[in-house]
């Protein structure tokens, strides 16, 4: 709901160790433990199996980030040729002026189709960094050719924790009826569709979960 790299998910994680910037060393982190567990299928020997699996690995870092790239270009409508310091640039205004992730992409892709920027300006409450980036990004953006593959890569839904937590508080009472609602306006994130337009919005103040766990 505030965007920042240091935003951790779970309670237990008192350490940041998966916070969303350590998203990329963890994932790392696990494949090399799953290699640890293969080591016997991929050669008898020790040491090969061992050069195998640093081989592979090695690969990963540099593939995540082109894909990383390549999905925050969709997100945007920036073709490969665009700068990627528009990427970073953009992550860097929302971590400081902790925007709301999704409805920053959800708007910005509206504004894309031909919807009005005051609701986007209005995310920002110092707007000028972002005014300048917008007006980089206007000159980069192939919105024409791209706004397909912008839509598709921005969702309009998403399971945001408090409605998350609404509907686990009404099942607890029996009620299934929120979870059932939330289930349906999931199914077809990426469509906008009137009747499921309440579960867009951030919480309220008193709707904010201040502590949430990897089982939820």
């Amino acid at each position: 709901d505030a965007f920042h790299p240091q935003c951790v998910y779970s309670a237990i994680d008192t350490g940041g160790r998966y916070a969303w910037a350590n998203q990329p060393d963890i994932a790392l982190w696990n494949l090399m433990r799953l290699a640890d567990t293969l080591l016997p299928l991929f050669a008898e020997d020790p040491a090969e199996a061992k050069e195998l699996a640093e081989g592979a690995l090695v690969l990963f870092p540099e593939r995540f980030g082109a894909t990383y790239l390549d999905r925050f270009r969709a997100k945007l409508a920036l073709p490969d040729e665009a700068p990627a310091d528009l990427v970073k640039r953009c992550l860097e205004l929302l971590a400081n002026q902790e925007v709301d992730f999704t409805l920053f992409f959800r708007r910005l892709t509206a504004v894309a189709a031909g919807g009005e920027k005051g609701l986007l300006d209005s995310m920002f409450p110092s707007p000028d960094g972002f005014r300048s980036w917008f007006a980089d990004w206007q000159t980069a953006a192939d919105v024409g050719g791209l706004l397909g593959s912008m839509r598709q890569a921005n969702p309009v839904i998403i399971p945001r924790n408090h409605r998350i937590e609404q509907a686990i508080q009404r099942a607890n009472e029996g009620d299934f009826s929120v979870f059932k609602r939330l289930h349906e306006g999931l199914r077809s994130p990426y469509d906008e569709r009137p009747e499921f337009a309440d579960l867009e919005s951030a919480p309220e103040p008193h709707e904010i979960v201040h502590q949430t766990f990897c089982g939820t």
